[in-house]
């Protein structure tokens, strides 16, 4: 069966998780990408302790999911996993949107982190039990799935024009109903599960006690926001201790694995910066967007959300075409570093080229000019 043949007749499930997922990234985005805008303009917090708090709460959301994985592979099942994962999310963005205390605003954020944890990695794995070993269909249905995600993404830039006309609070309920959506097409859309899952089904009592350590997960992970303090040193110590163990464990293995997973360590110290680049769109890039760049294109307004949401238009777009091209040039096909480094590359230029324009306006008193800045989030679609 080739290709196009197989993208006819995907599992029915992919249809659901697709929406699914589309929503969730869409209600994901339009609160990462709003974070830090929210932070400095409702609560008067300066730059650094929004970094802080942001850079904080981003890394425990992509941190989460070792543990929820963990307890849906082992405990819970993926089904069960994901609609929890859903009602924290949902939980979480309606706190966002009904509360406005500093209070409110940690427990939520807290909320949000355990339901990533719970439902962002197991949503894909579920979608991988439904394919057989060595099933053709397996690729396109991920491609399309993840698709999905960045139309989602790409839907969040929207999300701009109705903070700029009903303020924070109603945009933060969009991401609620988004996730809400989601979460119901998930639900609708589970009739079509095939259950490959092989675990034991778990009892109600545990599943209790497992909901009841997921809510006082949320008041320690909310615990832990509020002491900024602690984390400049906490994070960055448990990542070089990570480091440190990686590389002490390549260097124990046998002589034919340990250059590979030295070259695998450089990966991982290139993709650490790369990810350090790139979630600069949320942050420091999102104020630059929103104090010191002209938004206008040919007269229209636009929102500071568009930029950041420019990255999942170019990888729906462009992807594609560098995919063929890559396809083209590697006979082989097979995995390449150099697929790598020219976004690396590229990421690294942009950010001197943001500080210049950044200290030119400054000494000249104007704005940079719109289209110099489209052209930052190119390079992250690599």
């Amino acid at each position: 069966m080739n290709m196009e043949a197989a993208s006819q007749h995907q599992p029915k499930i992919l249809s659901f998780l697709f929406i699914a997922e589309l929503w969730e990234r869409f209600a994901f985005y339009v609160v990462q990408g709003l974070l830090v805008l929210y932070m400095t303009q409702f609560y008067g917090f300066s730059d650094p302790v929004s970094y802080t708090i942001s850079g904080l709460f981003t890394g425990l959301v992509y941190t989460s999911p070792f543990i929820g994985g963990f307890l849906a592979d082992k405990l819970l099942g993926f089904k069960t996993a994901i609609l929890w994962g859903g009602f924290f999310l949902v939980a979480g963005y309606t706190l966002l949107a009904l509360f406005s205390t500093s209070f409110f605003f940690y427990l939520a954020l807290a909320t949000i982190i355990i339901g990533s944890g719970l439902l962002k990695p197991n949503i894909a794995s579920l979608l991988g039990t439904q394919y057989v070993s060595n099933d053709v269909r397996r690729d396109s249905g991920f491609t399309l799935f993840y698709i999905g995600i960045n139309a989602g993404a790409a839907l969040s830039g929207l999300s701009g024009y109705v903070r700029n006309a009903y303020g924070f609070q109603l945009t933060f309920a969009l991401a609620s109903i988004g996730m809400l959506i989601g979460i119901l097409t998930f639900l609708y859309g589970i009739k079509h599960l095939k259950n490959t899952q092989k675990i034991q089904t778990p009892s109600t009592k545990l599943k209790s006690q497992l909901f009841i350590y997921c809510l006082l997960a949320v008041i320690g992970v909310c615990l832990l926001l509020r002491m900024t303090a602690l984390v400049y040193w906490l994070f960055p110590c448990a990542g070089i201790i990570l480091l440190i163990f990686l590389v002490v464990l390549s260097m124990q293995q046998a002589p034919e694995y340990r250059s590979r997973l030295i070259a695998l360590n450089i990966l991982i110290l290139s993709s650490i910066v790369f990810w350090m680049l790139f979630l600069q769109i949320f942050n420091s890039a999102n104020l630059f967007v929103d104090r010191l760049v002209n938004k206008h294109l040919f007269g229209i307004p636009l929102s500071t959300t568009i930029f950041y949401a420019l990255e999942s238009v170019y990888v729906i777009l462009l992807g594609p075409l560098l995919t063929f091209a890559w396809q083209m040039g590697n006979s082989k096909k097979t995995f390449s570093h150099t697929e790598i480094f020219p976004g690396n590359i590229f990421c690294r230029i942009r950010f001197p080229d943001i500080g210049c324009w950044h200290a030119v306006s400054r000494l000249r008193k104007f704005n940079p000019p719109l289209m110099g800045h489209f052209s930052l989030f190119i390079p992250l679609y690599w």
